[in-house]
């Protein structure tokens, strides 16, 4: 169904799921529910689709994708503050399996700029995976966001204790230490950043950036440190 689904075809899709309602068969009426979800959301109905995702968790709940399409729905429909309970149920029924997708939606929620949502949100993963450096990080960025700066620097350490070769992780945490005007650790954890980093283009935009900060706090030899490494100037924004 998910072919007919993505190609448009939603009355060929929703015959072949309709079909399937009347199955007993757990796995085919779990199938059945998330289609006519899915079709529910191409209609904008939010409510019938989480019922039909609720009724398909309900027959087999370690259904990794209809947790992942349930949260899908939640965000979708700005409905963030059951984002975290939904997130609670999906690692209960799921475990381990389908760490990746529920981690994502961390990023997702910060690239909207839901920063509250997104701690939240985030919080329940750092309960259950209190090790994995990017839950941590993300937990850094979301502070950092919300002008929790000394919070945000804490966790950013830990994200860099707990994979110390992440260079966004070190930028980050340089960026937060530059924002509490410890400008000593952010110039060092800047240039760790830098030297971390294996993608060229990124590499050179952090090479700029650092040259930017070193103008901005008259660092010695920041002039002939802009010229050497970043002859086009540093990008407007910071």
């Amino acid at each position: 169904w998910m072919p007919l689904v993505e190609a448009k075809s939603l009355d060929k899709a929703k015959n072949l799921c309709g079909g399937w309602l009347s199955s007993k068969d757990a796995q085919s009426l779990t199938e059945a529910h998330k289609c006519m979800a899915e079709l529910e959301m191409a209609q904008g109905k939010v409510d019938e689709a989480l019922k039909d995702l609720d009724t398909a968790l309900g027959l087999t709940p370690a259904d990794v994708n209809a947790h992942d399409s349930k949260l899908q729905v939640l965000m979708w429909a700005r409905r963030f503050s059951e984002m975290p309970a939904a997130l609670e149920t999906a690692i209960k029924d799921c475990g381990k399996e389908g760490t990746e997708a529920w981690i994502d939606f961390s990023s997702r929620l910060l690239d909207d700029e839901r920063f509250e949502e997104g701690l939240a949100y985030t919080k329940v993963l750092e309960k259950h995976y209190p090790k994995d450096f990017r839950v941590i990080a993300d937990m850094g960025v979301l502070l950092a966001a919300t002008h929790k700066r000394e919070e945000a620097a804490t966790y950013l350490k830990r994200a860099v204790a707990l994979k110390p070769d992440d260079a966004l992780d070190n930028w980050n945490l340089g960026r937060v230490y530059d924002e509490l005007g410890k400008f000593g650790l952010a110039d060092a954890q800047l240039r760790k950043a830098i030297a971390l980093e294996t993608e060229k283009e990124k590499k050179q935009e952090y090479v700029c950036l650092h040259s930017e900060f070193l103008k901005k706090r008259n660092r010695p030899g920041a002039a002939e440190y802009e010229k050497k490494n970043c002859p086009g100037g540093a990008p407007e924004d910071e």
